[in-house]
Formats: structure tokens, sequence, C-alpha cells
């Protein structure tokens, strides 16, 4: 598990490789703070519109839920420049949103809770994560 930073997902790829790199869990807590701070690029009149759809989007229990967000992010998006951020956080889809873990929302941070886990995972568990 680590912080949603470009940096930290390079540095964990160029040690690692690409197959660890797959193999991280970021949080939807870094994904909602970012909106927030993106959130200043939106006219104010879909400020709060931006916010709801981005953590509508995060919590979604389905994958058609989540592409109906998306979808409507994108068209505030071609309004204000942020298309490149909305692609960059659907790379990490499989890490972040609910609908493609298979988790339902429930105001804990999940990803958190699986930090102490991986803590007392073996060595042997990294490694059959990076070489299969």
């Amino acid at each position: 598990m680590c912080d949603s930073a470009g940096a930290n997902f390079q540095a964990i790829e160029r040690v690692y490789g690409q197959m660890l790199a797959h193999c991280l869990i970021t949080c939807q807590w870094h994904f909602l703070h970012n909106a927030q701070n993106t959130s200043a690029k939106v006219p104010s009149s879909l400020h709060h519109v931006f916010l709801k759809m981005c953590k509508k989007m995060a919590t979604a229990a389905t994958v058609p839920q989540y592409f109906k967000m998306k979808n409507k992010l994108e068209d505030i998006a071609q309004h204000c420049a942020l298309s490149s951020w909305i692609k960059w956080w659907h790379v990490w889809h499989g890490q972040i949103f609910d609908a493609f873990r298979g988790l339902s929302h429930t105001g804990v941070n999940l990803a958190k809770m699986g930090n102490s886990a991986w803590k007392k995972r073996e060595v042997e568990e990294v490694g059959r994560c990076m070489y299969g």
C-alpha cells in the first residue's frame, strides 16, 4: 500500500518491476483529497457537482455506476482542461474505486486496513505477487 503519488508508483515499478506495481493498493482518501484540490479549476457553479460525482464514482457499487459518473465528470472536464486528470485516475481504477475492487463503501478506508495485514505477510507473499 502507498500514497497515490506518481513518484511512488514509478519508484516501485523501477525497483520491483511492473508486476508488483499492479499489486499496489491505493486509497480513496487520496483520490477524494486530490479531487477537492482539483475542484478549484472547475467553475464555481459546478464545484459542488464535481465533488459529488467524484465521491459517487469512488464508491459506486457497480461498474456501470462508475462509468456513469466518469462520463459526467468527462463532460465537465471538457470545459476546464481536466481530461488528463480523469484519465490518470482511471488508469488506477482497480486499486481505488469500489466497483472494480468488489467492495462496498463502509466509510472505512479498507486499503488502510489491509496495510496492517501487509506488514504481517512473509517475504514469500511478495514474491508470489511479483512472479506469480
